[in-house]
């Protein structure tokens, strides 16, 4: 018998799906790898705008689809994490966008939003 704080996850496209500690170990990101073929770079502008810009709490639905996000414009100014998932290199091999400093600015607000609130949530548990 397994203990009980066990989580039992599914590999899901390579990535393990469920809970984890990294960018894509969590079901929303995997979801939007699962889209990001059929996104463009300003639907990522629109994500991480959505993410830098907010004030109220942030659900880990949405934080984890901005980290995602965040991840992919890393890749694209050339800074992948070390494990890229397929689907974004797939989607760099394909993408005639760039990275602007505003974007790269607004990536790097996002994360620094969601680890805020992150942050606050354990401190006030």
């Amino acid at each position: 018998m397994r203990p009980p704080h066990v989580i039992h996850k599914e590999e899901c496209r390579g990535v393990m799906a469920g809970w984890g500690t990294g960018s894509f170990e969590n079901e929303e990101a995997q979801d939007f790898l699962g889209r990001l073929k059929s996104l463009g770079i300003d639907d990522l502008r629109q994500i991480l705008a959505r993410a830098a810009d907010q004030r109220d709490y942030m659900e880990a639905p949405e934080s984890s689809v901005a980290i995602a996000a965040a991840e992919v414009i890393a890749a694209l100014k050339g800074a992948p994490s070390s494990n890229v998932p397929r689907e974004i290199a797939d989607w760099l091999n394909t993408t005639r966008s760039g990275v602007t400093p505003d974007l790269n600015k607004l990536a790097r607000r996002a994360g620094q939003q969601v680890a805020a609130q992150f942050r606050t949530q354990r401190s006030v548990a």
